[in-house]
């Protein structure tokens, strides 16, 4: 009988004990976590050393993961945390008596203690910072990534941030909630990166967290259109009289597009004002021309897509006002139409010539000479002795002389 329970016994140990294979994942899974854990990614530490011990049940990593969640609540103040690692401490001193990392153990357990004592701790404030992109890549390398988190946001609620400013704050969002275990929001954060950037690639020595979110995000973008812009804008236009725009988005999966600016300079001026709604102010709308650029912007005026770049904007010409014939007369078409070639006459009304004036004029003259010699006296035959005075015609009037 006796037999029979020894053989039962061995039998069961040689059951519960873990294979060869079983061991060596173990072995790398602990080597995973230990690699995070020096790079302060704890977030990423605690599951690899989990499965470390679920695999070969060696109390000694239980020291290891309670050290793990004792340093991810410095992070990001997780009380739960904290009751975890006082569990998991506990539990090491319990099955390891002797270890000499015991001080260690009961040192850091009285630590743990005493914050579980004083309560859990209020939020820390949002990141205060003149630039939040910086102070979040900070954060990041300090392995704060709730408070990096925190920053991020922030800066997406910054008025009018520009193309390059939402890649840099969605491409360091995904990374920070990848570190932060975090997965949906990497992923979330991968795809409007790519909404914005469809070229962005990451890195293949990117962590295996991100590299997954990037992949789903890469996914959803197949057989879709990145947001785009239909500006509108027409090729002429009048001087000073508001320019409708009326742009469109050409896709838009994720609605991120909130409405529509556009920026306007004169040509040859340097820089552009910015402008809200769907026309151009009269006030920029100066001859020769305008340069435009519509943008497509986000709730808080970020921009997403645009029509025309700061480097290539759309060119619209402004047709000049002449005066006496209202706004938008082209004075190039007026300039051709007025233009002569040299020697040409141009044509007149026969009451402005002053041929037709000096015919009617010797008409004049003549009847008047015929009635002075009918009626003049003396001499024989009726003819005057005196001479017949010059005639007189005056062109400025087209009248005889007085």
């Amino acid at each position: 009988m006796r037999k029979v329970l020894a053989l039962l016994l061995v039998t069961a140990l040689a059951e519960a004990a873990p294979s060869k294979a079983e061991l060596k994942q173990a072995g790398r899974r602990f080597k995973e976590g230990d690699s995070a854990y020096k790079m302060g990614d704890f977030a990423t530490a605690i599951p690899a050393f989990e499965d470390a011990f679920r695999i070969s049940e060696d109390p000694f990593v239980l020291f290891n993961i309670a050290q793990c969640y004792r340093k991810q609540y410095e992070v990001d103040q997780d009380f739960g945390r904290l009751i975890k690692a006082r569990e998991l401490y506990k539990s090491f001193i319990r099955n390891l008596p002797d270890s000499p990392l015991k001080p260690d153990a009961e040192m850091n357990l009285a630590d743990v203690e005493a914050l579980i004592a004083a309560g859990p701790k209020k939020a820390q404030p949002t990141v205060s910072d003149s630039n939040p992109i910086e102070a979040a890549r900070k954060l990041y390398d300090q392995a704060d990534y709730t408070r990096a988190m925190a920053a991020l946001d922030q800066a997406l609620t910054t008025p009018r941030n520009s193309r390059e400013s939402l890649i840099d704050i969605y491409k360091l969002r995904a990374l920070v909630a990848s570190r932060g275990g975090k997965a949906d929001d990497a992923r979330e954060s991968f795809k409007r990166l790519l909404a914005i950037d469809a070229s962005y690639v990451l890195s293949e020595t990117a962590e295996a967290t991100a590299l997954g979110a990037y992949a789903e995000a890469k996914a959803f973008w197949a057989g879709k259109t990145p947001p785009s812009v239909m500006p509108n804008v027409p090729g002429k236009a009048a001087e000073g009289q508001d320019l409708k725009v009326d742009p469109k988005v050409g896709s838009d999966p994720l609605a991120m597009v909130a409405g529509f600016e556009t920026l306007v300079r004169v040509k040859g001026a340097r820089e552009f004002g910015r402008y809200s709604g769907m026309s151009i102010p009269a006030t920029q709308m100066v001859a020769p021309g305008v340069e435009v650029v519509v943008l497509a912007v986000d709730t808080h005026g970020g921009t997403i897509a645009s029509g025309g770049t700061l480097d290539q904007p759309l060119a619209v010409q402004v047709i000049a006002s002449v005066p006496g014939r209202g706004p938008g007369v082209d004075a190039d078409a007026m300039a051709v139409a007025n233009a002569r070639p040299e020697g040409e006459v141009t044509s007149q009304p026969l009451y402005k010539k002053w041929w037709v004036w000096a015919a009617a004029g010797a008409v004049v003259v003549g009847a008047v000479v015929g009635i002075v010699v009918a009626t003049s006296g003396g001499g024989e035959g009726g003819t005057s002795t005196e001479p017949s005075p010059e005639p007189c015609f005056d062109i400025s009037t087209g009248r005889a002389c007085q």
